[in-house]
């Protein structure tokens, strides 16, 4: 695999845009976009350094033999702060995608029971009207 698709992975596996990995590594999108696709011979070590301090395996960066990976230690220590951004954004990413799943849901029950409570509303009105109402105004 072709280093600029390798550096590509390792962003996505850090589950970040280019932006996003732009805006932590101080270099500019437009660099990190030139990098993915080849356009860069040379790699800045800032950017390198950045993945490294993420916790990407830059040895699996260089190596075609292996996937772009993530160091043992970097995985295996909850102490990391870098686990606990992604576990964070990973869950805010499920509980918001559910939390609108099920808002939607409540929208559509209460929209329908508002719509019953309406027509209730509308029944009950007409049958105080027709009560209310004589025959002999009915008959008029």
């Amino acid at each position: 695999m072709a280093l600029e698709n390798k550096i590509k992975q390792a962003r996505k596996l850090l589950n970040m845009s280019q932006v996003e990995a732009a805006q932590a590594s101080g270099l500019q999108q437009n660099v990190i976009s030139d990098i993915e696709r080849g356009k860069k011979v040379f790699i800045p070590t800032d950017y390198l350094s950045f993945l490294q301090n993420k916790g990407i395996d830059i040895n699996s960066l260089f190596n075609n033999d292996v996937p772009v990976h993530f160091k043992n230690d970097a995985v295996l220590n909850p102490k990391n702060p870098f686990n606990n951004d992604i576990l964070r954004k990973n869950i805010i990413e499920v509980v918001d995608e559910r939390l609108t799943e099920k808002m939607a849901k409540i929208e559509e029950i209460l929209y329908t029971m508002l719509a019953d409570i309406k027509a209730k509303e509308l029944k009950n009105a007409i049958e105080s009207v027709i009560k209310t109402t004589s025959k002999a105004e009915l008959d008029e």
